[in-house]
């Protein structure tokens, strides 16, 4: 649960310090994960309690460095508004950035759309896993923290196709004997998401804005969720110089549940 299979090696790299030709095991094969069997083939047989009737809509609220509505420890992701921008664009759908992207116009909202993407900061909680949380842009002399925790999303009832958390930590959190990783990312499943986009680590803000851009490029095109990731990795390493492609910048992405292509 806290390996990307995508980064593992075949063989030894004949130049250590060129990461784009590296062997990386996701040149031969696609991967995608399930949090277990029981509940791949619910969130594969899932039928939506209502049908989404929007396509995609996108969260950014720390992309503007205002400080008056930051927490001290959490920093400006600057390019997440260019992130969700051209998400939104390719895939028709809104956008809800800076202040305005409170908790309470997600928890409102986000059962509406088919598409949920999140460009926000994320922390896993590695002593009790209920306490992960996304942070939102917080409202000035409100008695509310703007923290969506684990715990929270079991309340929530959403009827998407496809949640991409693009945050850091969504994918890790406590390990519980019989029950596996309690993460962010395994409570959107329990809330309704047929399918995540989830991460393992702390991400950057520049290589996740690229690798974002392709995956919907992709995902557009009609692939699959696992193939359109893959397509975009590939994409990635090409665009980018040799540094960017170590893979603590593009492997912290990993997909789980159903992974059919959509019709966008």
């Amino acid at each position: 649960g806290y390996i990307p299979f995508d980064a593992l090696l075949n063989d030894r790299p004949r130049d250590e310090n060129d990461f784009k030709t590296y062997p990386y095991l996701t040149k031969q094969y696609q991967f995608s994960y399930t949090y277990s069997a029981t509940l791949l083939r619910d969130m594969r047989e899932k039928k939506h309690r209502h049908e989404p009737e929007k396509p995609f809509i996108a969260f950014a609220p720390y992309y503007d460095g205002d400080t008056t509505l930051m927490r001290k420890d959490l920093q400006p992701l600057t390019l997440s508004g260019t992130e969700v921008d051209a998400a939104s664009k390719q895939m028709q759908g809104e956008v809800v950035a800076g202040s305005s992207a409170t908790e309470q116009r997600f928890t409102e909202n986000a059962g509406h759309y088919r598409i949920i993407h999140l460009a926000t900061h994320g922390r896993a909680d590695n002593r009790v896993g209920d306490y992960a949380f996304l942070a939102f842009s917080e409202i000035k002399d409100s008695i509310e923290n703007e923290l969506l925790y684990v715990k929270d999303l079991y309340n929530l009832e959403l009827n998407a196709d496809l949640v991409v958390l693009s945050a850091c930590e969504t994918g890790i959190g406590k390990l519980q004997r019989g029950e596996g990783i309690i993460s962010l990312a395994r409570a959107f499943a329990y809330a309704g998401a047929k399918s995540i986009v989830t991460t393992l680590w702390e991400v950057n803000d520049k290589s996740t804005s690229e690798q974002m851009r392709l995956f919907y490029r992709e995902l557009k095109r009609g692939k699959s969720k696992d193939e359109a990731l893959r397509l975009a990795r590939i994409r990635y390493w090409k665009e980018q110089p040799v540094e960017m492609c170590h893979p603590i910048y593009w492997a912290a992405f990993v997909p789980a549940g159903e992974m059919r292509g959509m019709t966008v």
